[in-house]
């Protein structure tokens, strides 16, 4: 039985930044015995859901908690497996290509064994609790989604179920009834750039930037401090925002076909954007668009953050604080060549593009749109 992807480990409460407000609600929870049967979480990506929902479900499923705060023992035989990844009483489940699909729950002839058709009957024998955590609950196709509904209302009372989603909307309200919300909201960035230098003995310049780069949002900002090509790949992203703010309508084309070469060459900026939703079906042609689509869509968040610096610019040009630093006199330059209001239009652009790539609308179609929208009309001859 492959429930989803392998699982990721399971940190502690203490390892967790910027959550406190949730953290303390889920964890008097235990401490009070008083958990629910069926959670949400619902925030925006990167923002912490996956992380505090495996740690949660490593405090639940301990054997032996500590109650002063209370928290995972970190000793005892689950907690162990489920820092390694290995506790199968705490399960992660992703969706298999675009959608999460029934099959995934409850057996389908020629599937894979549905997970809560094998385990959900059974009491757990390493932890305390099973824990089912539903990675993008959005993406619940309906049948799914009704599936799961009798479960939700009345798990067992060794099970908790945690669905996560950045948009509670997407999700059906006769699921959304069966569970507590729990709001997850983005760290002061200040707090998190100190947070970030100290952890991964980054400069301060660079952890400020990855603070603002990652508005706030904890998952974000460490995937960007981890990586060492990051702040390449984000340099890259710059050059090309650049280029559109320079651009003719002649031009606009070309910028777009930039944005998606850039797009195309992302690493892990590319994979924590999206998820892992589409790590599923790369090999098919379905799956090789959902990998575009969330890299283009990084792309998108840091061009907004380009154009908003080149806006502070053209407001203030001796502005102390941008994100992108090491490019200030090329951002300058371009402010000085617009007025505010045109900057104010292209990050809204942006903004409308961002969202029309989250309703299925073709990456390339997405590109071409905004490059015409961000160009310089005073250009076009």
């Amino acid at each position: 039985m492959t429930p989803s992807n392998p699982m990721p480990p399971s940190l502690s409460r203490k390892a967790l930044f910027g959550l406190e407000a949730p953290i303390r609600v889920l964890w008097n929870a235990l401490a009070e015995d008083r958990a629910c049967g069926s959670y949400m979480l619902k925030g925006p990506m990167g923002v912490g859901k996956t992380a505090l929902a495996l740690a949660f479900g490593k405090a639940a499923a301990c054997l032996a908690p500590n109650t002063q705060p209370y928290d995972a023992c970190d000793d005892c035989a689950s907690c162990r497996r489920a820092t390694a990844g290995t506790q199968p009483e705490i399960v992660l489940v992703r969706p298999s290509g675009a959608q999460t699909q029934i099959w995934q729950f409850w057996d389908r002839e020629g599937k894979p064994p549905g997970l809560l058709e094998r385990t959900l009957a059974f009491a757990p024998t390493i932890g305390a609790r099973r824990v089912y955590i539903i990675e993008r609950a959005d993406t619940l196709n309906e049948a799914a989604a009704n599936s799961l509904l009798k479960v939700l209302e009345e798990p067992p009372p060794y099970a908790v179920f945690l669905l996560l989603t950045p948009n509670v909307d997407r999700v059906l309200p006769t699921v959304r009834s069966r569970c507590q919300t729990i709001t997850l909201r983005p760290a002061d960035q200040d707090a998190l750039a100190v947070w970030i230098a100290e952890r991964y003995g980054l400069p301060d310049g660079r952890a400020m930037q990855i603070a603002a780069l990652a508005e706030g949002r904890t998952g974000a900002a460490v995937e960007l401090a981890s990586d060492e090509n990051a702040i390449g790949e984000i340099r890259q992203c710059a050059d090309v925002a650049i280029q559109l703010a320079r651009s003719s309508p002649l031009e606009a084309l070309r910028a777009a076909e930039a944005i998606r070469k850039v797009a195309a060459g992302l690493e892990i900026l590319g994979v924590s954007a999206a998820g892992n939703m589409e790590q599923a079906d790369s090999a098919s042609g379905a799956g090789k668009q959902r990998i575009d689509r969330g890299r283009i869509g990084v792309v998108l968040d840091i061009l907004a953050s380009a154009f908003r610096d080149i806006l502070v610019l053209s407001l203030d040009a001796g502005a102390h604080r941008i994100i992108h630093e090491d490019h200030r006199a090329a951002l300058a330059d371009c402010a000085h060549g617009s007025s505010s209001r045109r900057w104010i239009a292209a990050i809204d652009a942006i903004v409308r593009a961002r969202r029309r790539l989250e309703r299925n609308v073709s990456p390339q179609l997405v590109t071409d749109w905004l490059a015409m929208a961000t160009a310089d009309q005073r250009s076009s001859s």
